[in-house]
């Protein structure tokens, strides 16, 4: 794995011009808040959704929480996005139906101008591809590679289900979610989502089952829209016990595992030390 990858579990999302829903996010659990600039946020809001992102971003640093921003396609809007989420101090960018390499290498480019410009350290603003169309699946290995600074990669299921017209958790769908893991994780980056759809489960046990084999399959992060989801990945993707024990273990001897196996072990134990609270807390 990399060595400098975040330790979040859960990611709640909150638009960005909502007050209110970002008040309430900030006494969730989740490890994160996605500051949405996209589809939560009406047209006629879009200004003020980045107008509001410095003022926001402060809260969730303030909660302990690690600032996200999810950004818009259009190039116009895009570029707007980020020179905002700079501004605000984003952690990381959420790169919204990336069409290909290229679109993330071009992004990454305007990203580097723009921490010279604020006089931020290079490459301190981390990205995470977001793969929305059937266009970029083909492409999902190159995409986890095309920047230094992805720590990250996701699958947009709804919106390549409605491409496919298929169902968001039909069989085609978790195929291409199981590539983008294998593609993330053998980039060295984390693998964010779940397995299944949120859509028909009825129960909070239904949902902590689906996380739980999200887990077994290789997802280490998750998104949510709520408290309570965000609580439930915490306790679903949180590192157990004996994998604990174990990255402790290799973590005293890191001058004779391999650095990959190393980052790995500091990843395991950071991720344990941010969401064990929480579930505590929960």
């Amino acid at each position: 794995m990399k060595d400098d990858l975040p330790s979040w579990v859960s990611l709640q999302y909150v638009a960005s011009h909502d007050t209110h829903a970002l008040d309430e996010s900030l006494e969730a659990n989740a490890t994160g808040i996605i500051l949405d600039l996209e589809d939560f946020v009406p047209i006629e809001s879009k200004t003020k959704a980045r107008a509001n992102l410095t003022e926001a971003a402060r809260a969730v640093r303030s909660a302990r929480k690690d600032v996200l921003v999810r950004i818009n396609r259009p190039i116009d809007a895009a570029v707007a996005d980020i020179r905002a989420a700079a501004i605000a101090g984003a952690d990381a960018l959420l790169i919204t139906k990336v069409a290909s390499p290229e679109h993330i290498k071009l992004l990454d480019e305007y990203l580097e101008s723009v921490e010279a410009e604020l006089c931020l350290r290079n490459g301190c603003i981390k990205l995470v591809p977001m793969i929305e169309t059937l266009s970029a699946v083909p492409f999902t290995d190159d995409i986890a590679t095309a920047a230094a600074r992805i720590v990250g990669l996701a699958i947009g299921s709804e919106d390549l289900a409605s491409e496919l017209s298929v169902r968001s958790n039909s069989p085609t769908i978790v195929s291409i979610k199981e590539r983008m893991i294998v593609s993330a994780l053998r980039a060295g980056i984390l693998p964010i989502g779940h397995i299944g759809s949120v859509k028909g489960l009825d129960s909070r046990t239904e949902y902590l089952e689906m996380l739980r084999q999200s887990r077994e399959r290789g997802y280490l992060v998750a998104t949510c829209l709520s408290a309570d989801q965000a609580t439930s990945i915490n306790e679903a993707y949180a590192p157990t016990p004996s994998e604990v024990y174990r990255a402790q273990g290799l973590f005293e001897n890191a001058p004779n595992v391999p650095k990959p196996v190393s980052a790995l072990s500091r990843l395991v134990l950071s991720r344990a030390d941010r969401v064990t609270p929480r579930i505590a807390i929960a």
